[in-house]
């Protein structure tokens, strides 16, 4: 009988049920399209423009929420942001990550951290810097995700117009690295 038990115990956490796991429901996660960072009153703001892909219907229109939360860093930020929502923020595909005029160089040190060591933001993300990231984001009236958008504008002007730069966090931290 002990051998049993202990074979059921040992099926259970070699199988990943375990209540430690990472895992998420994707009807519980909210999918990011815009990602802002803004620097006010000494704290960070971050805005995020999610999409509830659960009420998305055929018209080419989505419901989309602006949301908007503060904290002295950017993880703390980042926390209360995902207190605000049922659910978890999905950032690993949003396109686009916009930086205030108010953020400094010293600030990419918790963007590297959150992007590479938490793995949450991709690497293939645009910098996009602009004067206010929240305005912005909360700009949109059409209904469309605001980061599509503005990726679809930054591949115009790279492809045809050849007026914007390919500025990925990956091709940023290379340079950076480089010493340009």
């Amino acid at each position: 009988m002990k051998r049993i038990l202990i074979c059921i115990i040992l099926l259970t956490f070699l199988t990943g049920c375990s209540a430690f796991s990472d895992y998420i429901e994707p009807e519980n996660r909210i999918m990011v399209s815009a990602f802002g960072l803004d620097y006010i009153d000494n704290e960070i703001l971050v805005t995020a423009e999610c999409i509830d892909i659960n009420t998305t219907n055929n018209n080419d229109s989505y419901n989309i929420m602006v949301l908007t939360a503060s904290g002295e860093t950017l993880q703390k930020a980042i926390a209360k942001l995902n207190a605000k929502i049922d659910g978890k923020l999905f950032l690993n595909q949003c396109p686009v990550l916009l930086l205030g005029e108010g953020l400094n160089l010293s600030f990419f040190e918790d963007v590297f951290e959150i992007a590479v060591n938490k793995q949450t933001l991709p690497l293939g993300i645009h910098i996009v810097c602009c004067e206010d990231a929240q305005k912005t984001i909360s700009a949109n009236a059409d209904k469309k995700p605001a980061g599509y958008q503005l990726m679809s504008l930054l591949h115009f002007g790279k492809n045809t117009v050849g007026i914007t730069d390919d500025d990925t966090l990956v091709v940023i931290l290379n340079s950076i690295g480089k010493g340009n």
